[in-house]
């Protein structure tokens, strides 16, 4: 779901539930996208879940939108806070 802050600002929450003979897990999923000019955003995502205690964040890049199609690079810091704490210790 997203949420306009204005015309340029999204944040979104979304809500994922996996459940299989392998897993059973709900997943939140957190994002901000701000939308530059025209077609061009970038944004910023995490994924929480319960248990899943580190802290990875992935950003993007966006031209295009999904009605007439799109392009996405995204990078991910894997585990963000545990590094900081690492190499603060």
């Amino acid at each position: 779901t997203g949420i306009n802050i204005d015309s340029k600002n999204i944040i979104s929450i979304d809500g994922y539930h996996a459940e299989n003979i392998r897993t059973n897990r709900f997943l939140f999923h957190l994002g901000y996208t701000r939308n530059l000019i025209g077609k061009h955003y970038l944004g910023v995502s995490h994924t929480l879940s319960q248990y899943k205690a580190d802290l990875d964040a992935t950003f993007f890049y966006r031209y295009g939108n999904f009605d007439d199609g799109m392009v996405k690079v995204s990078a991910s810091i894997l585990d963000w806070g545990s590094n900081v704490v690492q190499d603060l210790a």
